[in-house]
């Protein structure tokens, strides 16, 4: 009977390394190397710099500390009353946009006919500028709260028919076929298999719409004077009041970020929870591979 030799287990070596247990970064390195620690570096860095510059040109990019002193001074009676103002529009219209939106890129990926019929006017329409529809608004529905949800509505909801159209012509055909394999009504595939494959392009739509949206909402308002923030940084700006015009657009951009990571977060968890266990699981395997090699 012939016997194979093999090598005595203390001289096979494990997976990914050349012996021994995994070796770990260093504390010092895996600080410098978390995400927040990059993130609040360079922060702590642009304003040490917008600072240093900024005291020398007040009246054309201000400086971190003047900015502070302004928003302790006209945040509640001036800016957030405006903000508020201008959130309501942006509500109302995205909310609008999401519900007309959404149906109708699925529908255009789920029927021939209503994608044939519709696809020339949604790449039209896409494509528009849409500070070019300010006036025509002006004219149909005033200065009003109808203008901000109109101007809002049609800057979100053309990006998010086409992400969502598109994302529906992602799905995967195999899937298609199962459903119609098991006789699947078309409501339900429409339901579980286009509306689910289409997650992440409908969340990278929303993101797209709502930055559209609220830029075509804070143009309008500075171009027609109709109140909110947009007016508000116009008003600051004719009078130089620079350190309170960057309060104004400080909370613009944070509101921007929220959103991001909010709309990223809801990807995250709708986005097949299954697939994250699955990744979950194999990521312990992974880890373990190492200790189990040596053993064996």
């Amino acid at each position: 009977m012939t016997q194979v030799a093999t090598a005595p287990p203390s001289t096979i070596a494990p997976l990914g390394g050349s012996g021994g247990a995994p070796s770990r970064k260093p504390a010092w390195r895996r600080f410098l190397g978390n995400k927040w620690t990059i993130r609040i570096a360079s922060l702590v860095i642009f304003i040490g710099l917008w600072e240093y510059f900024g005291r020398d040109l007040p009246y054309v990019i201000s400086s971190p500390s003047a900015i502070w002193a302004a928003a302790v001074e006209n945040f509640w009676p001036e800016v957030w009353p405006a903000f508020l103002e201008t959130l309501r529009g942006l509500g109302a219209g995205f909310g609008l946009a999401i519900v007309v939106g959404v149906p109708l890129g699925l529908l255009m990926s789920f029927s021939p006919i209503v994608e044939i019929a519709l696809s020339p006017y949604l790449s039209a329409l896409y494509a528009t500028p849409r500070i070019t529809l300010i006036p025509v608004l002006v004219l149909w529905l005033g200065i009003s709260f109808e203008m901000r949800v109109g101007i809002v509505f049609l800057s979100a909801v053309f990006p998010i028919m086409l992400n969502t159209y598109l994302g529906g012509k992602e799905v995967d055909q195999g899937l298609l076929d199962v459903g119609k394999a098991f006789r699947a009504s078309g409501f339900k595939i429409y339901r579980s298999i286009y509306l689910r494959g289409s997650i992440p392009y409908i969340f990278a739509g929303l993101h797209l719409g709502l930055g559209r949206g609220l830029m075509g909402v804070v143009v309008a308002e500075i171009a027609t004077s109709a109140g909110g923030i947009g007016n508000l940084i116009s008003y600051y700006a004719k009078y130089f009041r620079i350190d309170s015009m960057f309060v104004a657009v400080v909370v613009l951009g944070l509101f921007a970020v929220f959103i991001a990571e909010f709309l990223a977060r809801s990807n995250a968890t709708l986005n097949e929870p299954w697939n994250r266990r699955r990744k979950k699981k194999e990521g312990i395997v992974e880890r373990d591979l190492p200790t189990n090699a040596q053993a064996e």
